[in-house]
């Protein structure tokens, strides 16, 4: 069902949240492919999945290796999105 769905994505937005506090686990995002799934949530129109995916990409940006993979997988544009959208103006 489409709630189960959502919950599955809270849960993983949380997730990537929480890993990405620890800094050993920044350069882990790269080899995962997580950014991929990052961008993905992004475009979530649920506020709290957005909400946790920002707070990761806020975090994964202080590290020098993620920053030109954020620009190659989109990772500005799904911020500019976030900005522009209505729950966050």
């Amino acid at each position: 069902s489409e709630s189960r769905y959502i919950e599955i994505q809270r849960d993983a937005a949380v997730a990537m949240f929480s890993l990405s506090i620890n800094d050993d686990n920044k350069p882990k995002f790269l080899k995962s492919k997580a950014l991929k799934a990052l961008v993905r949530l992004a475009e979530s129109s649920d506020v709290d999945i957005r909400l946790n995916v920002a707070g990761a990409i806020y975090r994964l940006s202080m590290c020098p290796e993620i920053k030109r993979p954020f620009v190659e997988e989109g990772v500005l544009n799904s911020i500019i999105s976030f900005l522009n959208s209505p729950t966050t103006q």
